[in-house]
């Protein structure tokens, strides 16, 4: 007898549809017309409490969620219903709603006929990538990337459907499954976290102590920096920087986008002006900050020339002071960071500024020349290290989600079976 959840071989046969391919030959394809209706019902969020539809699932409507002033205009949702954003730039936005609620417009909810459908089956059928291509396909739009897909559309897209009491074994062995893997998944995720924490917390270590272990340290009188070695200095940024403050047209020099990664050229993502001559210069070596609050760890050495819109603060490193090298390491960690957004103004508590005439009073830690080079090297080597490590754990969560969309997808077309599950 086979084990459970061993997979067996069955008869195969061509299903006629060319993103769900052959299935076990006692399936059946159905179009989603036969298996759900719609629900279009119009509501308001004061009696139906708003939902969000995220790549995660339905959820309570989250505090990020774009929000309208007509709270009327909304759809109903109910426990079990499946909901689906129709936008295609909202892919796998879906699930079975375990809510009752509202949505936007824009979502398709549909109602599973429970006759036909295992609910828990449902979830995985219509919550993958191989349907949600083919969703997207049958969308109508003027933009190439971005159109929706209306329920007189999406309604004749087929779908493989197994007898019932399969449905139920499938369902059940993919929740063992895709749960193993989301628990390796968020545990490598933790460890990435841990990763960039130490290697934040070494920066910090290295740049306000230095690298040899037996220094005498002394106060720096500077609560962010704490004690350093006593052959050091603490000196303002005005003393080691002057402001670059140039207005230049992006015609001119080049965008950049001053970013947590550092200082690049222009996202396509970025917000952009018409204003095209308002900007400041930057050359290279400059240190770029953003200076708004919710930008925090958003600045870098520049490896470019270009231009940078005025929220930033562009700073000319004095090179008789400074090793360019131990600049980046310097000013881009969290010490430094919440320091610098300490001295910014602003009348909201979570998003304010920090100016020249305020950031150039902040004071650093700053050890002779020679020894910024020795630390930066150090530090470049060492960073390095765990940037690989953090690397490696992001392919692996890579790899753990591609093998999870293979599985989900193999299994509901019946490339794979199960048994040994009971309904």
């Amino acid at each position: 007898m086979k084990s459970r959840g061993e997979m067996f071989m069955s008869e195969m046969k061509d299903s006629g549809i060319k993103w769900i391919g052959t299935i076990p030959k006692e399936w059946e394809v159905k179009e989603i017309s036969k298996l759900f209706t719609q629900r279009n019902m119009k509501v308001s969020d004061f009696d139906f409490p708003p939902l969000s539809v995220t790549k995660k699932g339905i959820v309570p409507q989250l505090e990020s969620a774009a929000k309208s002033d007509d709270h009327t205009n909304r759809k109903l949702v109910k426990k079990d219903d499946f909901v689906i954003n129709s936008r295609s730039d909202r892919k796998m936005s879906c699930g079975v709603s375990e809510y009752e609620g509202s949505v936007s417009l824009i979502n398709l909810v549909m109602i599973p006929k429970q006759e036909k459908l295992s609910i828990a089956f449902v979830k995985y059928l219509l919550k993958n990538y191989g349907f949600a291509e083919e969703f997207y396909r049958w969308g109508t739009g003027i933009v190439d990337d971005l159109w929706s897909t209306n329920w007189e559309r999406g309604k004749k897209i087929q779908l493989p459907i197994p007898p019932i009491s399969e449905q139920q074994r499938i369902a059940k062995f993919l929740d063992e499954k895709t749960a193993l893997i989301d628990d390796i998944i968020t545990d490598t995720k933790q460890t990435i976290e841990e990763l960039k924490s130490y290697k934040q917390s070494l920066i910090l270590e290295i740049i306000t102590k230095g690298l040899n272990k037996s220094v005498k340290l002394v106060s720096s009188d500077i609560e962010w920096i704490g004690k350093i070695p006593e052959e050091w200095e603490v000196e303002e940024i005005s003393k080691l920087f002057t402001q670059r403050n140039m207005k230049v047209s992006d015609f001119d020099f080049p965008p950049l986008s001053v970013t947590k990664k550092g200082i690049v050229p222009q996202l396509e993502s970025a917000a952009k002006s018409d204003d095209h001559t308002n900007r400041k210069l930057v050359k290279k070596d400059d240190f770029v900050i953003n200076s708004r609050s919710d930008r925090k760890m958003s600045c870098g050495v520049s490896e470019y020339e270009g231009s940078v819109s005025l929220i930033n603060l562009v700073m000319i490193p004095k090179q008789e002071k400074l090793s360019i090298a131990f600049v980046k390491y310097l000013l881009k960690n969290y010490g430094f960071a919440e320091e610098f957004y300490r001295w910014g103004t602003g009348i909201v508590d979570d998003l304010w500024s920090t100016n020249w005439e305020r950031g150039k009073k902040i004071q650093l830690p700053i050890p002779p020349i020679s020894e910024q080079q020795r630390i930066a090297k150090f530090l470049d080597e060492k960073t390095a290290l765990i940037d690989s490590l953090i690397t490696e754990k992001y392919n692996l969560i890579s790899e753990y989600e591609n093998y999870k969309k293979s599985m989900i997808y193999e299994y509901v077309t019946g490339k794979k079976r199960v048994e040994g599950y009971e309904s």
